[in-house]
């Protein structure tokens, strides 16, 4: 009989603890025995995992080149994604079509992002809202309701929200907020850079971490390397390593994390009370503090003969594990599996799996008790895409399109022919597209633009009598419908 083996705080501090510990042993790959010595041996297989990502996600839809994507995207954090849905659901009550249409262009190291949902309704644009971040300014552009964006300066926000009109109109004392200030680009503006500033802060407690631990090889579990035969993996010749960690060591580690996501924070947003938020930060860390955890922590990794990575066995409680299953034949990450093991029972929590074919590509992903299951085929010929992923809650949703356009390690139009959402019988169908890009987009400041916190009362005047003529002209109708006009 299946159960939940739940969650303690004592497995969710040694799993997060424990991942953090193999993702820092790939960041500070440094044994100078190469993949000779047991822990040279350990740096090298969990550093090949990316690519063995990469190239799981390259064989099922070939010609993309998944892995100078990701390259460029974790180093820049340029791209721009345009998604377009359409659907004649509403065509019963008279309107042959609605959409929405979202837009993200993102220039981090240019300090730039916009988004853009536009909404229609037949042949009317029913509304259209474009947020605009350049530097220190915001802007917010509804043309529906007022022909200028609205631009804040989030450099000065705290002192803007003195002005004697605004306290007047909204009826708050803003002193509290008289030294505020919003920096929205204060953090690191790429995965990569972010990467490399948390390994650099945490540094000096993962190197004590690394410094105490044993890596050392060990007798072959029969059971695990058993477990690794149940998903027909022909991997063999299996080699065990032993990471012995100590609690004390992942613990410091685990709040020297928290204090990073912390610092993130502060430098985003200063001049403001946070003193709530410090506290619950406070309070995370004195939990790790007072959790009970055994003195030493056991990592337990299976190596194939060619040195890859095929399991790693978490030891996360007394006769309870998590075990993370990389047993594909191709490629490692091709067939994973996720269980979660005690002395009664194992469920396998998450599988995924990915198949190739003559003509066909396919993944499978199964959840527990199937709660979720994911179907995805790729067409090679026509460069097409089928999903189906159902759930237990009678809900699913089922894709169909194809791939036009492809500009492998930059981008492509994904042409949906249909989208189906499903739940309890009642479904919606949409057509449209995505089309993503990694070249550099356009963003620029809006041609016409008013600083709302800083107008004198006859301009905000004027502007409030303006807003409620737009929105009685161009929303009147939908309001009165929903009995607020």
């Amino acid at each position: 009989m299946k159960k939940s083996l739940g969650m303690a705080n004592t497995k969710v501090i040694a799993i997060i603890g424990a991942i953090l510990v193999i993702a820092g042993i790939a960041f500070f790959a440094t044994s100078k025995g190469g993949a000779t010595t047991p822990m040279g041996k350990l740096e090298k297989a969990i550093a090949d995992l990316p690519v063995e990502f990469e190239n799981t996600s390259e064989d099922f839809s070939p010609g993309f080149d998944i892995a100078k994507m990701n390259k460029k995207i974790e180093e820049d954090g340029i791209y721009s994604m345009d998604l377009n849905l359409n659907t004649d659901y509403l065509k019963a009550i008279g309107i042959d079509k609605a959409g929405v249409q979202i837009s993200q262009k993102s220039l981090p190291k240019d300090k730039k992002a916009q988004l853009n949902l536009s909404v229609s309704v037949g042949n009317m644009l029913a509304a259209n809202i474009d947020f605009t971040s350049i530097d220190k300014e915001l802007y917010l552009n509804v043309p529906s309701v007022y022909e200028k964006a609205f631009k804040l300066d989030l450099s000065t926000i705290g002192a803007d929200l003195q002005n004697d009109i605004i306290k007047k109109e909204t009826g708050q004392d803003m002193s509290a907020l008289k030294d505020l200030k919003v920096d929205l680009y204060a953090v690191p503006s790429t995965v990569k850079a972010m990467k490399d500033e948390y390994f650099t802060y945490v540094k000096s407690e993962f190197e004590t971490l690394k410094n105490n631990a044993v890596v050392e090889t060990a007798d072959l579990d029969t059971k695990l390397a058993d477990s690794v035969k149940e998903y027909n993996s022909s991997r063999s010749d299996l080699e065990q390593l032993n990471i012995q960690v100590k609690s004390q060591d992942v613990k410091a580690l685990l709040k020297k994390s928290i204090d990073y996501y912390e610092d993130l924070q502060s430098r985003q947003i200063t001049g403001m009370d946070l003193s709530e938020v410090q506290t619950q930060f406070d309070d995370l860390k004195k939990e790790i503090d007072d959790e009970e955890l055994p003195e030493v922590f056991t990592i337990k990794a299976l190596l194939s003969k060619d040195n890859k990575l095929v399991l790693l066995a978490f030891d996360v409680e007394e006769d309870s594990n998590l075990n993370l299953f990389f047993v594909g034949e191709k490629n490692t990450t091709d067939h994973i599996v996720v269980t979660a093991v005690n002395e009664e029972d194992k469920i396998d929590v998450i599988e995924f799996k990915m198949s190739t074919g003559e003509k066909e590509n396919e993944i499978k992903v199964n959840t527990f008790d199937d709660m979720v299951k994911i179907s995805a085929i790729y067409g090679k010929d026509e460069k097409s895409l089928n999903m189906d992923i159902d759930t237990s809650e009678d809900m699913s949703l089922k894709l169909q399109g194809k791939y036009e356009d492809v500009k492998p390690g930059v981008g492509y139009n994904f042409v949906i022919d249909s989208l189906k959402a499903d739940y309890a019988g009642q479904a919606i169908d949409f057509k449209g597209n995505i089309l993503f890009s990694l070249e550099t987009p356009t963003i620029e400041v809006p041609k016409d633009s008013v600083e709302i916190l800083k107008v004198d009362k006859d301009e905000l005047d004027k502007i409030m009598e303006k807003v409620e003529e737009n929105v009685k002209n161009n929303y009147g109708f939908l309001l009165s419908m929903m009995g607020i006009l």
